[in-house]
């Protein structure tokens, strides 16, 4: 026998209290239960699939990513004798741009221009000669000659398609940047991946190192549908890496759109937008949204293995700008084109093993797994009437000492009056 304060930490510290189990044999509520604990396990189990549950998220930035221009395809169209060209009355005929013209260079993508309209004005302050007429023909051809007291200008306005644009050839380029940080670790882990290099590439401090593995491309329409770009139904790292050659045209077409398409056609039928007849007139964003996925079973120490682009087409007011003059500043020409815009994002994230959210995700887990218990809980104890009232009396012991004390007193006098009797 330990002594009175042993006996306390014993019982205290050295045992174990489990919970009073109260079994109801009730087959409604039994079935209620089960019916709860399965919709509970499926719920878990879908947590745990959508979220992985010993994966945490990191964003992906974009690394790499590149939209070049390559010039028109060779079977491109060479004369003015497409469709569109005699489309809208008003129109100068088509032309084909100079290189240095036919696309602009942004930050995050490239514009192609499909429509132009220009304007050229020259100026000058001795209009008495008529050579000054002249000279204003020969640098503004095509012009409207003025003569104002002395000084003479010169201007022309036109306005035409491009030729061909749908056959501009492009290269594209793709890849993304993640940092990491390992559970008790202070050192930050940096992961590039992409088609520039044939390796996954992992700088943590000065330490590098390459992880060679897959990085399949392919390309999907805004419904889900696979597209063949380039005559392939998906581009390896190796096939990328020199850059995955596409038209603009197969973009369009995997995007379900056209340049001769009306804008309401992808705006849902708003018609906000009837200044514009077709999309070569009014310009068109092309989004192309790389999600990078790993597809190795649950994705454990996995790299994403696939990226999967889908081209997205959304109603822009693509323009662009430019002006320039001549040295002698006499010609001003001003360049309005509007076209198509394309550029790259990143949707996906970065999925990497974390012990902390591990813990986040299984706590998560357990709760939804104790929802059923306390769901037929309250309602067998609650909402029942008079049986939830007799579960409610099996379930607790009411102990009040001093409504029980003479009954507890009562009960030891009967047990010494018995004991006496005996001996």
């Amino acid at each position: 026998m330990l002594p009175p304060g042993f006996q306390l930490i014993y019982d205290e510290i050295l045992s174990v209290r489990l919970p009073r189990m109260l079994l109801i044999q009730n087959r409604r509520v039994g079935i209620l239960y089960r019916g709860l604990q399965s919709i509970a396990i499926a719920l878990a189990a879908a947590y745990c699939v959508e979220t992985g549950v010993w994966q945490a998220s990191r964003p992906m930035e974009p690394w790499s990513t590149a939209i070049l221009s390559v010039g028109a395809s060779p079977s491109a169209i060479t004369n003015s004798t497409a469709s569109y060209c005699a489309s809208i009355t008003g129109l100068g005929p088509c032309r084909s741009l100079p290189r240095d013209e036919a696309f602009v260079a942004l930050n995050d993508g490239i514009f192609l221009p499909t429509m132009e309209n220009r304007s050229w004005e020259g100026s000058s302050d001795a209009c008495v000669a008529s050579a000054t007429k002249q000279q204003c023909k020969d640098l503004v051809p095509n012009n409207i000659f003025y003569n104002n007291a002395g000084r003479c200008s010169c201007q022309r306005h036109e306005q035409f398609y491009v030729l061909a644009a749908e056959q501009e050839r492009l290269e594209i380029f793709h890849g993304y940047r993640t940092d990491l940080k390992n559970f008790g670790s202070e050192r930050i882990a940096t992961i590039f991946g992409g088609t520039v290099f044939d390796a996954d590439m992992v700088i943590s401090g000065d330490e590098v190192r390459n992880d060679n593995d897959e990085l399949l491309t392919t390309f999907f329409s805004p419904q889900g549908t696979q597209c063949s770009i380039g005559g392939k139904p998906e581009w390896s790292r190796v096939d990328a890496s020199h850059g995955i050659t596409v038209t603009l045209e197969e973009l369009l077409q995997c995007a379900g759109v056209s340049l001769d398409m009306a804008p309401w056609h992808i705006t849902n039928g708003l018609r906000t937008v009837e200044t514009w007849k077709t999309m070569r007139d009014m310009g068109l964003l092309l989004e192309l949204d790389l999600a990078y996925k790993s597809t190795r079973f649950l994705g454990l120490g996995s790299r994403p293995t696939v990226c999967h682009v889908t081209v997205m087409p959304l109603p822009s007011l693509t323009a662009q700008h430019s002006y320039s003059s001549l040295l002698n500043a006499t010609v001003r020409w001003t360049r309005h084109a509007r076209g198509v815009t394309i550029v790259t994002r990143v949707t996906s994230n970065y999925l990497a093993f974390d012990v902390v959210t591990m813990v986040q995700n299984l706590v998560s887990v357990f709760v939804i797994m104790k929802v059923p218990v306390a769901i037929v809980q309250l309602l067998t104890l609650y909402c029942m009437g008079s049986v939830s009232a007799i579960y409610r009396a099996a379930r607790q012991t009411k102990l009040n000492v001093f409504t029980q004390l003479h009954g507890f007193i009562a009960k030891h006098l009967l047990a010494v009056a018995g004991f006496r009797g005996l001996v």
